[in-house]
């Protein structure tokens, strides 16, 4: 059995924020801008038979600035049942590698289920399309999660999400770009070709403000 990876690094996209100088924006220790990374139904082949799937989100955020990670969503679809952990491993780094000297590591975990038919499915581990338009309404373990399926569709998707926002301050002195990891595994075996779509958005600041006791605080300054 081997674990076949398919790699994915959008581009970063800045947003500059705007509504203030930028000598007031310094004094007050805002946020200078919002950096985003977008990917769109990107394609991720079936790794044969035998193997696990393996997705890496790799985001390279502008080097010279410090970061704060928003927000991260993510989506696996595909059009047929498939067996994918119910999480996601992240890490956000000062700089890939060895050399890093800060990282944090969490987790991205999946988000409720739609409504499906008048059934509340929130509450579910998992569902599985047993075929037929029959639901099966969790609670499966953490490896024999599966796609949560809609009826009358052809499309099953596992969405992930970040619950809790990391406040912590990413930066690197040395003009190496900060990076920001995330690990998606399928559970067994054997899974179909997916795609996988994902949204992440990191507050971006000047390094020098890395430093001020406003932006170091559990509550967001922006």
């Amino acid at each position: 059995m081997a674990v076949i990876t398919t790699t994915f690094t959008p581009t970063a996209e800045l947003f500059p924020y705007t509504g203030l100088t930028q000598t007031v924006r310094e004094q007050a220790n805002l946020a200078r801008a919002e950096v985003k990374f977008n990917i769109a139904g990107g394609t991720v082949p079936a790794p044969g038979a035998g193997n696990l799937q393996r997705i890496l989100l790799d985001c390279v955020l502008p080097p010279g600035y410090a970061y704060t990670l928003l927000n991260i969503t993510a989506r696996v679809g595909a059009s047929s049942n498939n067996f994918w952990d119910v999480n996601a491993e992240a890490v956000f780094q000062d700089q890939a590698g060895a050399g890093a000297k800060t990282e944090i590591h969490h987790t991205l975990e999946r988000g409720n289920a739609t409504t499906i038919g008048g059934l509340d499915t929130g509450t579910a581990v998992g569902l599985l399309n047993t075929g037929g338009g029959v639901i099966f309404n969790g609670p499966i373990s953490r490896t024999d999660n599966m796609f949560p399926a809609p009826l009358l569709t052809t499309t099953f998707n596992m969405i992930y999400e970040l619950r809790e926002r990391i406040p912590s301050v990413i930066f690197n002195t040395d003009q190496v770009s900060p990076r920001y990891f995330a690990d998606f595994v399928s559970a067994y075996s054997g899974p179909t070709a997916c795609t996988f779509s994902m949204h992440a958005a990191f507050i971006q600041y000047d390094i020098e403000q890395a430093y001020d006791y406003r932006i170091n605080t559990p509550v967001f300054v922006r």
